[in-house]
């Protein structure tokens, strides 16, 4: 019997779908961090501002360099003070969609629901961890 030195399908699906998820998430931080960087994106929150009120408490911080806008959660960023993260959001879900990619693949082997629940319920786990629903006290 030979060896297949390419892995298995369900193991180069996974490998190909998380290789593009990758590839894309690194060139969306590259991209989107590289255009805050030049100053595309309008802040809420000016560097300069920030670093000359950074010794004040966190009270007088946020009226300083904020605002009124402090009082709500989040209210104080913009877009231009979020979109740089996206990439990384990317990067930190990009393995759901191989987690997706292969279940089909496993409900067609024998014995492979078994694989096919704990990828879906891993991919689950992705999903309630990255939406805010399962935290831990410190």
């Amino acid at each position: 019997m030979g060896v297949n030195v390419f892995g298995d399908p369900e193991t180069r699906r996974y490998a190909l779908l998380l290789e593009w998820g990758t590839n894309v998430g690194l060139l969306l931080t590259v991209l989107l961090f590289g255009s805050y960087l030049v100053g595309f994106w309008e802040l809420a929150l000016q560097p300069d501002r920030v670093i000359a009120h950074w010794h004040l408490p966190l009270e007088d911080f946020y009226s300083a360099v904020v605002g009124a806008q402090a009082a709500t959660a989040g209210g104080w960023s913009s877009l231009g003070d979020q979109v740089n993260l996206l990439g990384i959001k990317w990067l930190a879900l990009c393995t759901l969609i191989p987690l997706a990619g292969v279940v089909p693949i496993y409900l067609k082997l024998p014995g492979g629901v078994v694989f096919a629940v704990i990828a879906a319920l891993e991919g689950g786990l992705l999903v309630a961890s990255a939406s805010g629903l399962m935290t831990f006290a410190h």
